[in-house]
């Protein structure tokens, strides 16, 4: 049975997963934001009030929003796909536990306090495992690579559900510093602490076997494979580069102010999601080459202006410190040279990136060059039809090729 498009109607089952994932999303962002409103100005974690979120907080809310979304929309799609379903769990427990966090400074009953410490401590790791480990295991196909694989997914997952159990049931603080399980058992066996205490090296395993898995199926996947990891890695690339910067700026500066480079961060979150949905869904990936390329070319320029003005404004203070004592001068002058190197800069580094990361679109506009440039001149038909076809030929590679010109019909 098929609709009136041509596609086959939605499971009732999968429409309302997509919406009730992301309605739920939606209700815990709204319910956990006006908690963390309540408190006001009250003093957060790390000495921080409720002004100094004002950018975090929308940009986790549109997080959350963005992979139920995108993974109700996958669902729409292509029902029981894995990585939709993945989605629309992760945006949940991201919007819990992202707004639960920041709301726990609201809570001032020992008992709530205790409670909601326990569950958002139990939660986190499902997120980051979800996030960092199954998706990429999982992607794109919403299936693992092969059937070698499923022992150690197996296993891992075991061993990860056991050892939530055993901390779920731990006595004691289920942190350090936080407050004593709600739940914990007095007959708790003290040789599942091992258990416990190696959830981190579980995690690390899982996400081990997802980069593992990218890149086995990057090696002998076909065309479009390789296209959706692409742009899946490019979005990851954002993030990573934007964690590096806020390492490198918290070494570097010194005083306590917020990073910069956490911008860069919060565009690879938001980023994530949206590749996914566009790589799973098949909507434009092959422009993901001329992103890439481009991407790469401004960062590379970006940095090596900023170099070059830094270098300038030191070394023209150190000149001009005996004539002047203010830096405007150095600053102007390095300005105007970064300004001057810009475009040339830009050409060279742009034409170098795209012979490697855009060939494509490189191989094809050399083509076209030197086809214009044999042609320029030319005036005799049969050799422009021959050039023609022969560039035609060599730049597609048909199993034939030929022209055909109208003739003008005489009066």
């Amino acid at each position: 049975m098929t609709s009136l498009t041509g596609r086959p109607p939605v499971p009732i089952v999968s429409t309302l997963l997509g919406v009730g994932s992301v309605a739920a999303t939606v209700l815990l962002i709204l319910v956990l934001d006006a908690i963390f409103v309540v408190t006001g100005d009250r003093t957060l974690d790390g000495g921080r009030t409720v002004d100094d979120y004002v950018l975090i907080v929308p940009v986790l809310n549109a997080t959350a929003i963005l992979q139920s979304v995108i993974g109700a929309l996958i669902e729409r799609r292509r029902p029981g796909h894995a990585i939709g379903r993945l989605l629309m769990a992760s945006g949940i427990l991201y919007a819990g536990v992202a707004g639960g966090w920041m709301a726990l400074g609201a809570v001032t009953d020992p008992g709530v306090l205790a409670l909601a410490f326990w569950a958002l401590t139990i939660v986190t790791y499902p997120v980051f495992a979800l996030l960092a480990g199954w998706l990429p295991l999982l992607y794109p196909t919403g299936s693992l690579p092969g059937p070698r694989w499923r022992l150690p997914a197996v296993a891992i997952l075991i061993v990860s559900c056991v050892s939530l159990v055993a901390l779920v049931t731990r006595p004691g603080p289920v942190s350090d510093g936080g407050p004593p399980n709600p739940l914990g058992v007095d007959a708790w066996p003290s040789f599942l602490q091992w258990l416990v205490d190696g959830l981190f090296v579980q995690l690390v395993a899982l996400i081990v076997l997802g980069v593992a898995s990218l890149v086995a199926r990057y090696v002998r996947g076909g065309t479009v494979e390789r296209l959706q990891i692409r742009w899946y890695v490019a979005a990851l690339s954002i993030t990573g580069l934007g964690f590096v910067g806020v390492i490198v700026e918290n070494a570097v500066r010194t005083d306590g102010g917020d990073n910069l480079s956490t911008i860069l961060v919060f565009a690879g979150l938001l980023a994530t999601p949206v590749a996914i949905g566009i790589a799973v869904l098949r909507y434009r990936l092959y422009e993901i080459d001329r992103l890439i390329s481009r991407t790469i070319g401004w960062a590379i320029v970006t940095g090596i202006l900023v170099a070059v003005f830094g270098v300038l404004v030191v070394a023209l203070q150190a000149v001009l410190a005996p004539v002047t004592d203010e830096s405007t001068l150095a600053v102007a002058a390095s300005t105007l040279v970064a300004f001057a190197l810009f475009q040339p800069l830009r050409r060279r580094v742009q034409r170098a990136v795209d012979r490697r990361f855009d060939r494509a679109r490189y191989d094809g506009q050399t083509t076209t060059a030197v086809f214009a440039d044999r042609v320029r001149n030319e005036v005799d038909l049969g050799t422009l039809r021959q050039e023609l076809v022969a560039t035609a030929a060599d730049a597609v590679r048909p199993s034939g090729a030929g022209l055909w010109l109208r003739t003008r019909r005489e009066a």
